[in-house]
């Protein structure tokens, strides 16, 4: 009885680190998400613009963007 109580405990303990992790990569993900959004923003607005740079100036912030 002893040894199937220990053992639920572990697997409790395992699935619990599990999900600790894959919560973390969400967050990542959420704020490489928002990071590349905002990214794609600013250079929407400096392509629109009448900025004769903003052209390279919208490539490279996206591209640093993609690129993390």
């Amino acid at each position: 009885m002893l040894r199937a109580k220990v053992s639920v405990f572990v697997d409790l303990w395992i699935k619990t680190q599990q999900l600790q992790a894959q919560s973390e990569m969400v967050r990542e993900r959420e704020t490489q998400w928002r990071a590349l959004t905002e990214a794609v923003d600013e250079a929407t607005v400096l392509l629109r613009s009448s900025d004769p740079d903003g052209r390279d100036r919208a490539v490279t912030l996206l591209e640093q963007a993609r690129w993390g």
